[in-house]
């Protein structure tokens, strides 16, 4: 098992372990475990071609490199999407605090 998978599963343990802390503590440590994944995932991915590259080894060539490629391109944009949605959902709810304070 490599770091990026060891870091999903901690990530979707949080939830279970920490049941009695404050939601967003949790959210925050799921947010932070999944970009370490994340991360992680994309760094092995680099290594792998740079020594494909460096061995003059074919990128890509079975159906098991072709299935990874396409599961971390899928869980980057799952959560480059909940990022997006979470920064939008935040700044509204920024602006209706602001626009709370500063209208009588």
């Amino acid at each position: 098992m490599n770091l990026a998978q060891f870091h999903y599963l901690v990530a979707i343990m949080v939830y279970r372990v920490f049941k009695n802390e404050k939601k967003i503590m949790i959210k925050i440590l799921h947010a932070v475990m999944q970009l370490a994944a994340l991360g992680f995932a994309i760094t092995a991915l680099v290594a792998v071609f740079s020594a494909h590259n460096d061995g003059g080894i074919a990128n890509v060539y079975s159906i098991h490199s072709w299935l990874g490629l396409a599961t971390v391109v899928m869980f980057g944009l799952q959560v480059g999407t909940i990022r997006r949605v979470w920064s939008r959902f935040i700044l509204i709810l920024y602006r209706r605090v602001l626009l709370r304070k500063t209208l009588p």
